[in-house]
């Protein structure tokens, strides 16, 4: 799956939620602008 969207309910929120669920695998992350964004730490199951 992807998640549109880095904002804080997206890191604090909506990627924490979908990682929960067993068999959830992150193909990519999407963030509208040209400014990187802090990376994310890796959460491996």
């Amino acid at each position: 799956m992807g998640l549109l969207g880095t904002g804080p309910w997206a890191h604090r929120t909506h990627a924490p939620a979908l990682a929960a669920h067993t068999g959830s695998d992150f193909a990519g992350v999407w963030a509208a602008g040209p400014k990187p964004r802090p990376s994310w730490p890796a959460r491996t199951a």
